[in-house]
């Protein structure tokens, strides 16, 4: 199961979220007025469709989004910065609407260096370039590889760097140093506010339900998780998350509270196994006790009942129609095979007759 959440950053607390449909993605949905609007930005794109239908609600309200690079495009992020909302990702090599300066930027040169340099002297890790078309920017950085942003929250025009420490290895000595790189702002901030799996972590810690091959208790499952953990952020943003203790120990405490709430003084009778009357004794009939026959597992494995046999009581079907019950267990005192007491109380009955 695949489902789009658009969630908070600090804490995780999901706005909105979608399962994933993909009748959704192929024609016209309905919560999606934008995609008949803007056929530029919504044509053949399912990526920008799935952030349009969750971030709509908050259109004009001046938020900042931030996605991984399934999501981005250069035409969804213009779209978006219409509707005041500004965004932030990483961009693959075809990412929609990248330059090809970017796309291409391992060939080029943000620095005088030899035709024959390698990659490491053409591209010194903490070099990055920067280019810019009205709101929209975007830096191509190399730290252990390089990266690629595109944001319209930033600009180029501005001092846009800082220092970020990273462990170098020492090619000579093989010792492990700290170093200092130099990083564009745009990584800085997406490193920071990008927290992408803080929810997943979270809705992961205490599940409710068990995992099924039916999707839709699979969603219910997953609707009634993210519920409780909204919940608990709600309650935590008013009386706070407490003094001690983990904010996930804490959210477990919250969650058996809401158990034992929702429980309350319920209590039900416990059910008896199939095939037994509501009116049969659960206990083993007193005479078993007084001749001294005793229950027990049969080492030789599952056995037809004698007493079954020897009254007739056939249970086959099919193409075994005169079929013996069969049993695992047996009376210790007797070696016999024997149905279980709490099962069948007519074949101790008359196994101890």
């Amino acid at each position: 199961m695949r489902v789009y959440t658009l969630s908070e950053s600090a804490t995780g607390y999901v706005f909105n979220d979608e399962v994933h449909q993909p009748v959704a993605d192929n024609c016209h949905h309905p919560l999606d007025p934008d995609a008949a609007d803007d056929p530029r930005v919504f044509r053949g794109n399912r990526p920008g469709k799935v952030v349009s239908r969750l971030i709509r609600p908050y259109y004009e309200l001046g938020h900042h989004v931030i996605m991984d690079s399934y999501y981005t495009s250069a035409p969804l992020f213009d779209h978006l910065y219409v509707h005041n909302i500004a965004a932030t990702g990483t961009c693959r090599m075809y990412t929609l609407g990248l330059p090809d300066e970017v796309k291409n930027a391992e060939n080029y040169d943000p620095q005088v260096v030899p035709p024959d340099a390698d990659d490491e002297e053409r591209w010194p890790r903490g070099s990055f370039s920067v280019f810019q078309d009205g709101a929209m920017t975007v830096c191509a950085w190399k730290d252990t590889k390089m990266v690629k942003f595109m944001s319209t929250a930033v600009s180029a025009r501005r001092p846009n760097q800082a220092l970020v420490r990273r462990q170098c290895k020492d090619k000579r000595t093989g010792a492990f140093e700290r170093i200092e790189v130099l990083c564009p702002n745009v990584a800085v901030m997406y490193n920071q506010y990008f927290r992408g799996d803080l929810t997943d972590q979270q809705l992961a810690y205490y599940t409710p339900g068990r995992s099924s091959p039916r999707w839709h208790r699979a969603v219910f499952y997953h609707e009634l998780n993210k519920a409780l953990m909204n919940a608990f952020h709600n309650m935590a943003s008013v009386h706070g998350y407490g003094q001690s203790g983990s904010r996930y120990r804490r959210q477990l405490m919250f969650r058996a509270q809401v158990a034992k709430q929702l429980i309350g003084n319920f209590s039900s009778r416990q059910r008896p196994p199939r095939g037994t009357s509501l009116m049969a004794p659960r206990l083993i009939p007193t005479n078993v006790e007084r001749v001294g026959h005793r229950m027990g597992r049969n080492p030789d494995g599952r056995r037809s009942c004698v007493m079954c046999r020897r009254a007739g009581r056939i249970v086959g079907h099919g193409t075994r129609p005169n079929r013996v019950h069969e049993t695992i267990n047996c009376c210790l005192t007797c070696q016999l095979p024997l149905c279980h007491p709490r099962y069948r109380q007519a074949c101790w009955r008359e196994h101890n007759v």
